[in-house]
């Protein structure tokens, strides 16, 4: 089987996924990557050898080069939709092109929601971690609470709000965020990859919100991994993919989240459980490997249907 994955080179984003999940994915099938600006037809006389199936890292600039003639493809296609709110009106409308035999989201209800007419081509892909890079470092704990992220009012208010008020208490911990783009070699005050998996790992607790959309946002996956107690506010999605309030993470509110960090603070063995817990539900059930088997699997359904 040979698909060929039409993506910007992100192996020095901050945000390294889209990499990760395709050189996971070359572990078991012949993969060819595009990344640069073209029409479908140049691209397909340029690659070395005719693909089964065409994967598009999104429509979105930070994902995806600019490809043209899409309409004019006739090979089965999919795409990995990672930004819903990005130029919806041109993306309902390329999603119609029928080479599009699948579509692969990482937030299920909010796609649903934007795109009712696709229910029956979507396959909830969440979001999924490099165990290699987010796991547990056995690093001492001795940051009592961080946030890293964005904080834009706009997006985050609640994660705005809290790290107004915790950026004076004692043990608390963030960094600023660079923005969605590639990291340059010089830019030292900036932490990706495994400086952050390890910088997680070394907090006793996290603390982050899921965003104005309520979105399974992939910084909860990156937590649980690092076996670090995740406190954040919770939803029906999250529950299905295992985030369960006291079990696997903390579900907390603008109105809670003080408490709740003191609480956990003091409780060392209640912290750690939950913890474990989150540790082992990443590591067995959302992982780059993981997610890698299932997007193949499906990409095999959409050929045979095809054929």
């Amino acid at each position: 089987m040979k698909v060929l994955f039409i993506s910007k080179d992100t192996s020095q984003f901050i945000e390294k996924s889209s990499h990760y999940l395709m050189e996971e994915m070359k572990k078991s099938i012949d993969v060819e990557i595009w990344n640069q600006d073209a029409s479908i037809q140049y691209i397909l006389s340029h690659v070395q050898s005719k693909p089964d199936f065409i994967l598009f890292n999104d429509i979105h600039k930070h994902y995806s080069p600019i490809i043209h003639g899409i309409d004019k493809l006739d090979i089965p296609s999919g795409m990995i939709v990672h930004d819903l709110h990005y130029k919806p009106t041109y993306r309902s409308k390329l999603m119609q092109n029928s080479c599009f035999k699948i579509f692969l989201p990482h937030y299920k209800e909010a796609f649903l929601k934007l795109f009712p007419s696709c229910e029956q081509s979507m396959y909830w892909l969440p979001h999924h971690v490099n165990e290699e890079v987010f796991k547990d470092h056995e690093l001492v704990k001795n940051i009592d609470v961080l946030m890293v992220g964005a904080e834009f009012e706009h997006l985050y208010p609640m994660r705005n709000a809290m790290l107004k008020e915790l950026s004076m208490m004692k043990g608390f911990k963030t960094y600023r965020h660079p923005g969605y783009r590639q990291i340059g070699v010089n830019e030292k005050d900036i932490i990706t990859g495994m400086g952050y998996a390890k910088e997680i790992n070394r907090s006793k607790i996290f603390v982050t919100c899921h965003s104005i959309y309520k979105y399974p946002l992939l910084k909860y996956f990156e937590v649980l991994a690092c076996n670090t107690l995740l406190l954040a506010p919770g939803s029906k999605e999250l529950s299905e993919l295992g985030f369960i309030d006291n079990e696997t993470f903390v579900e907390i509110d603008k109105n809670n989240y003080k408490e709740k960090i003191n609480y956990y603070l003091m409780n060392e063995n209640e912290r750690k459980r939950i913890a474990l817990n989150g540790y082992k539900l990443i590591h067995s059930r959302h992982t780059t490997k993981f997610r890698a088997n299932e997007l193949i699997n499906q990409i095999k359904i959409v050929i045979d249907r095809t054929r």
